[in-house]
Order: structure tokens, then C-alpha cells, then sequence
């Protein structure tokens, strides 16, 4: 974590401050995975780094995970905007089709959606549950897969502008747990890859950002997106919450039979 941040912080100012960096700065997309299989390598083992990447190709997941991979995204943007709607905070809700459709958006969600999972959600999610339950160790990766992209916002480079922090960290810890929940029914990245870049273009095609809908939206998605999160482990398991796991086990290990 402290590589990676690191790593983004340096190459986030060389490019604000137009320093040159020798070309490095086109490792500041992939440089979080790059840290995580360097890191996996060394204090795991190489067969458990190269697991961070092979899981990318499991596909053999029941219909009904893919579904929520598609669908969830949306139609939480979808509720929390209905919800100001009913209670005469927002009035139109106005589809933005243009920067969805370019090529270049596509090639960015995948490259980001890749990363974030194979350094977050496949190694520190990884990290985290040898010590802490499943939705405590997701929380918390969440909140350093946020403080990640504090030195993006602080700058304005390659994100939505004038993002709230605290509101962005508690988006990111509620996508974490969203994300470690669907990887510990699965155990396939590449459905939760599916998810994330739904995420990706969710915030896009529906105003949910602020440059778009204003703050108000923006915090009432966050908010509608964190008790999604907070439900699905309380309705759905595993649980406890909150606590520590025994000694030498994870929180990643009892995997129930998949419905």
C-alpha cells in the first residue's frame, strides 16, 4: 500500500507540475498490481502471486452472480436518484450516452477495472482476512483503495472533479465490501472485474457524479450504495461483521455451497 501510493503520488505530481518523467508516468494505471505481484512473490510465493492474475479467467459462476455484476451497479444510481425524486431534491434524470460510447472510455474502464482488481480486491482483501472478518477486512481495504486516488482528486487528473473526500472514501469502502462479498461466493475475478467496470460506466451514463447532478446526488448514491453493502452481509452473511479471525486461519476460507 505504501509502494503504490507512493508510486501515485510521485507520478500524479510530475504530471501536474509537468515534470518529465522519462515516460514513467504510464505506469501510474498499472502500478498498484505491479506492487501487489511483486509483494505476493516475496511474502507469499510466486504460485499465490501468479493466482492473483489466473483468477481473472474463472468464468464458471452461476447466472445469477453475473446478473448481480450488471445489475447492481445501476440500479443502485437508480434508487438513491428516485429517492431525491420523492422527496423533491431531483427532478429529471438525464442519461449521458456521448463519453460512454467512445473507445477510449472502454480502454480505460478495462485497464482500471484489472487493476483494481488483481491490488485490491485479489491481494489486500487477501492480506486483510488472515486478520479480520470478511466485510472488517474489506472495509478497510476499500478505505486504502480511496486513499489511493486522494492524490487524483487532490490534482484533478483523470477523475471527476471537485469529488467530496469523505463521501469518496466511504464510496470506495462500500464498493470494497460489495466487491469482496461477490469474490467470496465466486472466487472468480473476472465477475468481479464485470461489476466494477458497470461501476465505471454507471457513473457516467447516470448523473450521479457531482459535475453532473450537484453533491447532493452524489452523497445520496454513496449513502444508498454503503447500506446495499452493509445488507448484503447482514441478510446474506458471512458473518459476524466485525472481529478478528483465529490465528493462522481467513475470513476468505469458508466459502458456502454456491445457490
Amino acid at each position: 500500500m505504501v509502494g503504490a501510493l507512493v508510486t501515485q503520488a510521485l507520478l500524479t505530481a510530475s504530471q501536474h507540475y509537468e515534470v518529465r518523467n522519462y515516460g514513467l508516468g504510464l505506469l501510474r494505471i498499472p502500478s498498484p498490481a505491479i506492487w501487489a505481484v511483486f509483494v505476493a512473490s516475496i511474502a507469499w510465493s510466486k504460485k499465490d502471486a501468479w493466482k492473483l492474475v489466473s483468477s481473472l479467467w474463472n468464468w464458471r459462476v452461476k447466472p445469477g452472480y453475473y446478473l448481480m455484476a450488471l445489475a447492481y451497479p445501476s440500479g443502485v444510481a437508480i434508487v438513491s436518484l428516485l429517492i431525491l425524486r420523492a422527496v423533491g431534491l431531483n427532478e429529471t434524470i438525464e442519461l449521458d450516452l456521448v463519453e460512454p460510447a467512445k473507445l477510449e472510455f472502454a480502454w480505460l474502464c478495462f485497464r482500471i477495472s484489472t487493476v483494481e482488481e488483481i491490488a485490491w480486491v485479489g491481494f489486500l482483501l487477501q492480506a486483510f482476512s488472515k486478520r479480520w472478518t470478511l466485510f472488517q477486512a474489506a472495509s478497510l481495504m476499500g478505505l486504502c483503495w480511496g486513499i489511493w486516488y486522494i492524490p487524483l482528486i487532490l490534482t484533478n487528473i483523470q477523475v471527476t472533479p471537485n469529488l467530496p473526500l469523505l463521501p469518496l472514501l466511504i464510496n470506495f469502502m462500500s464498493i470494497a465490501a460489495i466487491c469482496g462479498w461477490l469474490y467470496y461466493r465466486t472466487r472468480s475475478a473476472g465477475v468481479v472485474c464485470i461489476m466494477q467496470l458497470m461501476t465505471n460506466y454507471t457513473t457516467q451514463l447516470i448523473p450521479v457524479l457531482p459535475q453532473r447532478g450537484g453533491e447532493t446526488q452524489y452523497v445520496a448514491f454513496v449513502l444508498v450504495k454503503a447500506l446495499f453493502s452493509i445488507l448484503l452481509f447482514a441478510v446474506w452473511g458471512p458473518k459476524p461483521l466485525f472481529g478478528k479471525t483465529n490465528e493462522g486461519r481467513s475470513s476468505l476460507e469458508a466459502i458456502p455451497a454456491l445457490p
